[in-house]
């Protein structure tokens, strides 16, 4: 059962991450790869329907492929609240996806 689900959260380990030497190779990977694209549309369609979490083992989102996963998200409505620790705080956009004239999905 572990921590998550003593809390009576359920954890499905759906996306795997892809390894990549930089986070711009990582973004490029986001807009440009069907793989990801797809997997960005089956969260967002999780996200749709429950309260749903992204963990990584980075501490700090800003420092993560959550930033730009995240950033993905706010652009299509959602609310994205990072838990760090015993605190929260509300998604920032990175200014880097203002720039991308991909549109998502």
């Amino acid at each position: 059962m572990g921590a998550l689900g003593a809390l009576g959260i359920r954890y499905e380990s759906r996306f795997r991450c892809v390894d990549s030497p930089t986070f711009n190779s990582y973004v490029n990977y986001l807009v440009f790869s069907e793989e990801a694209r797809s997997a960005l549309r089956e969260l967002a369609g999780l996200a749709s329907e429950r309260k749903t979490a992204l963990l990584c083992r980075e501490r700090d989102p800003r420092f993560c492929h959550r930033q730009y996963i995240a950033d993905y998200l706010v652009h299509l409505g959602f609310s994205i609240v990072h838990v760090v620790g015993s605190t929260t705080r509300r998604h920032e956009p990175s200014p880097c996806y203002a720039y991308l004239s991909v549109e998502p999905g």
